[in-house]
C-alpha cells in the first residue's frame, strides 16, 4: 500500500497532474464541411404557359365573329385538335370541303383556299418533288414552265403536280428504253442482211463507210449523223438500204479505198501493182491463180474510176 504524504497546515494544495503530451507522430485532424448545395433549378416552362391571355384577341384581329368563336375554345391545344379533326373529316368525306372561290370571291378568300389546299400563291412558286431515279433536265423544266400556269388555273396543289410530273418522267424513261430495244433489233436485222450481201467484203465496206462517209463530215456533226433517225424510226446506220447506198457512195468518193487502203498515192500504188501482175500473165501459174486474176480486175476497175474523176 502506497504512502500518502502528510499535509502541512498552511500549505496550498498541489496542482493536479497535467495531461500527458500528445503523441507527436499523430497529425491533427481537420474537419472539412461541404459547401451548401445549390437550390434546385426551376423546371422548364412550356411555351404554352407563356402564351398571353389575350391570344384569342390577337388571332381574331378585328373580326368579332372569329373572336366569339375562339372564346368558346378551351385553349390552344383544343384549337389545334379541332383543326386536325376537321381536316380528317374533310379528307374522309365525313364533311364537305369548303367550296372553291369564284369570280365574286375576294383575294383573301382565294389566299385562304389555296393555303388550305397546298396550292402556291403563283404559278412560279410550284415546287416539284421527284422520286428516286428520276431527274428533271433543262428541256423538261421548260415544258413544266408552260404547265405550271395551267395547273395553277386548275387549282392543283404542288403535291398533285409532283405526282403528274413523276408519272410523265417515268413514262418517258419507259419509252426511251423501248426505243433502245427496238434500235438493237433494227441493228441486228440490218447487219444480217448486209453480211449476206457483202460476204467477204463485210469488214472492208464497214471500214469504208466510217472513213469515207463519216470521216468526210465535220466533227461537230459526225456523231449527230451516225445517230440520226429516219422517218420510219430506224437510225441511219441500222437501215440495210442506207448501208448499201452509203457503201456505193463511198466507193465513188474514193474508188481506191477498198483496193489500196491507206495509200499516200493511190493511183501510183494501183499502177505499180497492175504492172507486176501483167508480168505474170501468160504463164501457167497465172491461169491457176484465180485470186490474182480477181485482184487484177479490181485494180483495173479502181484505176478506171480514178481516171474518170479527173
Amino acid at each position: 500500500m502506497s504512502e500518502v504524504a502528510p499535509v502541512v497546515p498552511g500549505t496550498p494544495p498541489a496542482d493536479p497532474p497535467a495531461d500527458p503530451p500528445a503523441d507527436p507522430g499523430t497529425p491533427p485532424v481537420t474537419v472539412v464541411t461541404d459547401p451548401p448545395a445549390d437550390p434546385p433549378a426551376d423546371p422548364p416552362v412550356s411555351w404554352l404557359d407563356s402564351v398571353p391571355d389575350g391570344w384569342r384577341e390577337d388571332l381574331a384581329g378585328e373580326d368579332d365573329a372569329r373572336l366569339n368563336h375562339l372564346k368558346r375554345v378551351g385553349g390552344l391545344p383544343a384549337l389545334v385538335d379541332n383543326y386536325f379533326n376537321a381536316q380528317e373529316k374533310i379528307r374522309t368525306g365525313q364533311i364537305e370541303a369548303a367550296a372553291e372561290p369564284d369570280e365574286h370571291s375576294s383575294d383573301e378568300d382565294w389566299v385562304q383556299f389555296r393555303t388550305e389546299k397546298g396550292i402556291p400563291a403563283t404559278a412560279e412558286e410550284y415546287t416539284v418533288t421527284m422520286e428516286e431515279g428520276l431527274v428533271l433536265g433543262e428541256e423538261d423544266q421548260e415544258v413544266l414552265d408552260g404547265v405550271f400556269p395551267v395547273a395553277h388555273k386548275m387549282n392543283l396543289s404542288s403535291e398533285q403536280v409532283s405526282l403528274l410530273t413523276n408519272a410523265m418522267m417515268d413514262g418517258q424513261q419507259q419509252q426511251f428504253h423501248k426505243q433502245e430495244i427496238q434500235q438493237e433489233e433494227y441493228r441486228k436485222e440490218a447487219d444480217g442482211q448486209v453480211r449476206s450481201l457483202w460476204k467477204g467484203e463485210y469488214d472492208t465496206n464497214l471500214n469504208l463507210l466510217k472513213s469515207s462517209i463519216l470521216g468526210s463530215l465535220p466533227e461537230t456533226v459526225r456523231d449527230l449523223f451516225a445517230h440520226a433517225v429516219l422517218a420510219d424510226g430506224r437510225k441511219v446506220f441500222n437501215s440495210p438500204e442506207m448501208l448499201i447506198a452509203m457503201t456505193d457512195w463511198a466507193r465513188k468518193l474514193n474508188p481506191s479505198a477498198t483496193v489500196v487502203p491507206n495509200a499516200a498515192n493511190p493511183m501510183k500504188a494501183i499502177t505499180d501493182e497492175i504492172a507486176e501482175l501483167e508480168e505474170r500473165m501468160g504463164t501457167k501459174e497465172w491461169f491457176e491463180d484465180q485470186p490474182a486474176q480477181d485482184r487484177y480486175q479490181a485494180l483495173v476497175t479502181a484505176r478506171d474510176n480514178l481516171n474518170a474523176e479527173e
